[in-house]
């Protein structure tokens, strides 16, 4: 009994061992020089000056009215809000506690219904109530 333990470990130390020598049998061994290509991927047949007259042309065209830079974006400023920062987060653990807030896409859409509605916006309005009569 005790030696066919003993054999059995021994079989299965050597198996993991030989499994184990292995470890990268696709390694890769460079076999000869590798070559370098110095040479642009892409060469242009077209001189610079036919490039620009091209250009020049495109522009007085009929698509002249598009922009030739790109185009600015106004800074958005934003208008502020009309909820203070304890009817936001009392909205939105109310709108937690009703299973409206999900962080995931799985029950997307999420329609709100008229009564939970007025629960959040109520909500809302008592954190008001609350600061005022706190202070």
């Amino acid at each position: 009994m005790k030696a066919s333990r003993l054999l059995l470990t021994v079989a299965l130390s050597a198996t993991a061992a030989a499994a184990m020598a292995q470890s990268n049998p696709l390694q890769y061994i460079p076999t000869a020089e590798v070559e370098i290509n110095t040479q642009p991927a892409y060469a242009s047949s077209v001189a610079r000056s036919t490039v620009a007259a091209e250009a020049a042309a495109a522009q007085s065209g009929p698509l002249a009215y598009l922009p030739t830079t790109e185009v600015q974006v106004n800074d958005f400023v934003a208008e502020p809000s009309a909820l203070t920062r304890a009817q936001v987060q009392a909205e939105a653990v109310e709108a937690r506690r009703l299973g409206l807030l999900q962080f995931s896409d799985n029950d997307y859409p999420i329609t709100v219904t008229a009564e939970q509605a007025e629960q959040i916006r109520l909500a809302g309005l008592r954190a008001v109530q609350d600061v005022t009569a706190a202070k």
